[in-house]
């Protein structure tokens, strides 16, 4: 009786380590299949994490160019949202680490731990740049299209004035038209000043290199132009005031033949009372001195007016 009962106790107990080898076998192979995975997924991940790095270092810097800009804008927005879909492949494979922790040794453990924690800290880091990239550039791209709308809009009228300005054929008019814009030509000129170091902050050394040199470009430019136009409106400015003295001097030339011409209508006949004729001598006399003494004018007054016509004669003005 008692060796039955130590044969049912052997028994037992090798059931009993049966069964724990048969449920530790099964762990053993469902650990070494959940490993299986976890790598294969690990690894996977850790290479796509490779070459979205390598990706994204390619935007952190945008062109000056709208449409390049607008490219680099489109791709950006493609990699974030393939970035946003790794998100749950990512977090379940954080979990399913987290899971194997548990039953591995302890030095695999902090093995583990430390790949898990890389694969979090670079899934963070290529969001945070995918996302923080996008809205570089998006931010660049309105700066851009500021910047070489204004640009254009200054080049446009600068090469009309320069067309305009070729020359002395300048209208009056045309040379007011130009005094006019420049209030609005030089808000062009500010914008462009004030966005092109705005957009340099967004792109690389030679982008930064292209917008200063088309800045510079545009000042130096409009600032000729500029002395152009404010010499020219200064010539007309003159023009004008001797135009205007030298008509006012004939207008009074004028007004005095008018009225000399009517007094020699006026006039009596000769007379032939001695006294009277004396009388009408020295008023005659008085008329001729009168004459005499414009005719000086008439000479400086003519040679002037005559001088300012030539001047004119190569204008639209003249």
């Amino acid at each position: 009786e008692i060796a039955n009962e130590k044969i049912d106790a052997v028994s037992d107990r090798y059931n009993m380590l049966k069964d724990d080898s048969e449920r530790l076998g099964a762990l053993l192979n469902k650990t070494k299949q959940e490993t299986r995975q976890f790598n294969l997924a690990y690894n996977d991940l850790f290479a796509w994490c490779d070459k979205q790095e390598r990706v994204i270092a390619q935007y952190k810097n945008i062109s000056v160019h709208v449409d390049v800009i607008t490219e680099q804008v489109n791709k950006l927005e493609d990699i974030n949202s393939e970035v946003r879909g790794k998100e749950a492949t990512i977090q379940t494979t954080i979990d399913v680490g987290n899971e194997l922790l548990r039953i591995i040794s302890q030095d695999e453990a902090f093995k583990l731990k430390d790949k898990l924690d890389s694969l979090g800290r670079r899934y963070i880091d290529i969001s945070t740049k995918a996302s923080s990239y996008l809205s570089n550039a998006k931010d660049g791209l309105l700066l851009a299209q500021d910047f070489h709308g204004a640009h254009n809009r200054l080049v446009n009228w600068m090469q009309n004035a320069e067309t305009i300005l070729v020359g002395n054929a300048a209208s009056e008019l045309e040379i007011m038209t130009l005094e006019s814009d420049l209030t609005k030509m030089r808000s062009e000129l500010e914008a462009i000043n004030s966005l092109g170091p705005q957009l340099a902050q967004l792109s690389s050394e030679e982008g930064g290199a292209t917008l200063e040199g088309i800045t510079t470009r545009d000042n130096r430019r409009f600032d000729a132009i500029v002395e152009q136009i404010q010499r020219k409106a200064e010539r007309l400015q003159i023009i004008a005031q001797r135009s205007k003295e030298i008509n006012l001097d004939l207008d009074e030339l004028l007004q005095w033949f008018r009225d000399t011409e009517s007094n020699l209508k006026d006039a009596e006949a000769p007379s032939i009372r001695p006294s009277a004729v004396k009388q009408q001598l020295l008023d005659h006399r008085v008329l001729n001195d009168s004459i005499s003494g414009q005719k000086g004018r008439v000479r400086e007054v003519t040679a002037s007016a005559k001088k300012l016509i030539r001047e004119l004669q190569s204008s639209n003005d003249n």
